[in-house]
């Protein structure tokens, strides 16, 4: 990438963070997990997924994202945070559109 190149990203880039912080935060930080992934594993590890369906526990999560694996409707997704790691069942039927 040459040096005109780079600098037209940047300002680029800069232009589109003057638009949103125009219209107010640019990085809005409000966010706020309510449980940690071990807690979710001790907790719930050994559950059917026939309970957990039933039960239908809402949790909000804050980790990386190590893996995912997309097929077709359904996808995967292996969150970590500092107490351990889960995995995520997406599905579209359950989602719906974003």
């Amino acid at each position: 990438m040459s040096d005109n190149d780079e600098n037209h990203l940047i300002a680029e880039r800069r232009a589109k963070l003057a638009k949103l912080r125009a219209s107010g935060i640019a990085f809005p930080n409000d966010f706020r997990r309510n449980a940690l992934a071990g807690d979710l594993l001790t907790a719930y590890g050994e559950r059917p997924a026939e309970a957990l369906e039933a039960a239908a526990i809402r949790v909000s999560v804050a980790g990386r994202m190590r893996a995912k694996r997309v097929m077709g409707k359904a996808s995967f997704i292996k969150l970590e945070d500092s107490t351990g790691a889960i995995q995520i069942f997406l599905q579209h039927s359950a989602l719906g559109e974003i």
